[in-house]
């Protein structure tokens, strides 16, 4: 039976994943600034019920709560009686971002990628490959991440660059 890439099988990291975090030093997390998308708190999930146990979840951007229309059962029409927040949990995001660059009217490296870990919570952190690579190698390295929180991320990504180094 295989081992997924997600299980700890890092043998299949492309040889462009050299560990570099980008404006990191050993391999560590970044730490320069970088703008969530969403400006500040990536706001949370609402878990509702309705006195008959009908049971919905809503998504809300920020620090807001739920609409009016968001609190009322679509089974049944009645208000909630319980809402509770589920802030998110700090999973790794997982970034393909385009080597390409553009100067006077040219663009080179058009058929490269560098593969970027960040923590869903924390923008600050941030790791990045330290060279460009094919995007089925790109796919590779995601498929290492996925589902994967932070703490784990960091952990994960400091074995794939100490294998490429041939030091484990």
């Amino acid at each position: 039976m295989s081992r997924s890439p997600v299980q700890g099988d890092f043998g299949g990291a492309p040889a462009a994943f050299d560990g570099n975090a980008e404006g990191s030093r050993n391999g560590h997390p970044s730490t320069a600034r970088c703008v969530s998308i969403y400006g500040g708190e990536m706001g949370a999930w609402w878990e509702m019920r309705c006195k008959h146990g009908h049971g919905w979840s809503v998504y809300v951007q920020e620090e807001a709560e739920p609409a009016e229309e968001q609190l009322v059962c679509k089974e049944d029409d009645l208000p909630a009686v319980t809402a509770a927040r589920l802030p998110l949990a700090d999973r790794a995001e997982i970034r393909i971002v385009p080597a390409a660059w553009e100067r006077d009217g040219h663009t080179g490296r058009t058929d490269g990628y560098f593969f970027e870990v960040r923590s869903a919570l924390h923008p600050e952190k941030v790791l990045r490959s330290g060279s460009s690579m094919s995007w089925d190698d790109a796919i590779r390295c995601a498929a290492m991440f996925r589902e994967v929180p932070w703490s784990q991320a960091e952990r994960r990504w400091r074995n794939i660059r100490a294998l490429r180094r041939g030091m484990v």
